[in-house]
């Protein structure tokens, strides 16, 4: 059995720290947390010292592309620039970096060719190194939708980008097709951005869409997202059944007191319009519209926050890593949430318990408590005085998943 001592513990159960508690560990398992001076150990046990540490639970990703690694890089032309091959390798890198930055588990809601799945599928197998995934496979969308942009000449057919769907049926065939493929995620795009700035988002996937993907999730037991910005395809999204909403700048308070009594969780991604800001216009390629239209996203996404926070909603960490976020950073997100009002143990408890609730893994991940995968981080330094500090390489000391140091 292993034993660690941890000086300072936040389970993400209790909303306070706990100190001098050990975690017992059996295998991949926890099995039980108790006050050091309780814990009887044995010649047999390995004890840990994490007493100069901050022990928290294994981070959770609501929201990455595993193929791309972030920052400037082209997300749409790297799709039909880079082989099948060339991606899955990036993917893993990518997703072994989220790893190190204490991350063990991802939720990858799109990738090309079905490289996230295979990823997913080799980690299981012990035959690469990276963290836990839930995968989407290839998002759904209704033809020249958000995810099926005119980006090369009619001319040219290029497979394996989305799974394009038009009317109940044609996505319901999407959803499926997904499934088929090992998808354990489905992912629509109910609402995209609009350049008139009046009205800055368009509905694109109808309630009768949205309702037969969400169907077939429920069939298959996974759970569905959405991308959305805005509008009605947000509210016509909660009553066909969806399960997480991402980016959505422009929650109403209407959509968010129904986000809360449905249990509909919150992925703001705030961390990719932070950097896509930072970028600045020029280096980004955006056009005119296209720039305006993200300053007025950097302005007003914290109304939305704000909107769900006082309605009760689960916010979880998500960061889009993969577009303008870089994976490896994606403790960002946490310093974003706490510059939106958020303290330092709601942005640890949105990146831990909620997402786990949202990628419904509550089960195995997401807190240290018995029976839980041992999935841990040892800090250097406390997060609840500093949150920014889980960014920082250096200050993740460890990281373990199922027991095991990676």
């Amino acid at each position: 059995m292993k034993i660690i001592r941890s000086g300072i513990l936040i389970d993400s159960i209790h909303e306070y720290v706990m100190e001098n508690y050990s975690i017992l560990i059996e295998g991949s398992r926890i099995k039980a947390v108790l006050p050091t001076e309780a814990v009887q150990v044995s010649p047999e046990d390995e004890v840990i010292d994490a007493t100069a540490y901050t022990v928290i639970p294994g981070m959770v990703d609501c929201h990455t592309h595993v193929h791309v690694e972030g920052g400037l890089s082209d997300y749409e032309l790297d799709k039909i620039t880079h082989s099948q091959a060339d991606l899955a390798f990036r993917a893993s890198a990518n997703a072994r970096k989220d790893l190190e930055a204490g991350f063990t588990t991802i939720r990858c809601l799109d990738a090309p060719f079905y490289v996230d799945v295979a990823l997913r599928n080799a980690i299981n197998a012990g035959l690469v190194i990276g963290p836990r995934m839930r995968t989407a496979g290839q998002g759904i969308c209704v033809t020249g939708g958000h995810m099926d942009k005119a980006s090369v000449v009619p001319e040219v057919m290029v497979w394996g980008r989305t799974g394009v769907g038009d009317g109940p049926w044609g996505c319901r065939r999407a959803a499926r097709e997904q499934l088929k493929r090992g998808a354990d995620t489905l992912k629509v795009n109910a609402a995209g951005g609009s350049h008139d700035l009046s009205e800055p988002y368009r509905q694109e996937m109808s309630y009768e869409e949205m309702a037969a993907v969400c169907e077939e999730a429920r069939w298959a037991k996974v759970r569905v997202a959405a991308h959305a910005h805005g509008g009605q395809g947000i509210t016509d999204g909660i009553r066909a059944g969806l399960n997480s909403i991402e980016h959505a700048p422009w929650l109403s308070d209407e959509q968010t007191k129904m986000m809360a009594e449905k249990g509909v969780f919150y992925v703001p991604t705030l961390t990719t319009h932070t950097q896509g800001l930072a970028y600045g216009k020029e280096r980004t390629g955006s056009s005119e519209g296209g720039w305006n239209w993200i300053l007025k996203v950097c302005d007003d996404r914290w109304v939305s926050l704000e909107r769900a926070h006082k309605a009760g909603v689960k916010v979880c960490v998500g960061t889009d890593a993969g577009f303008w976020a870089y994976h490896g950073k994606n403790a960002m997100e946490l310093e974003e949430l706490v510059n939106g009002g958020y303290s330092p143990m709601e942005a640890i408890i949105a990146a831990t318990r909620n997402g786990a609730e949202c990628l419904d893994m509550d089960k195995d991940i997401g807190t240290i408590e018995a029976g839980k995968l041992a999935d841990l981080v040892f800090v250097k330094g406390n997060p609840l005085t500093d949150v920014s500090i889980l960014q920082r390489k250096e200050n993740i000391v460890r990281v373990y998943k199922g027991g095991e140091e990676i």
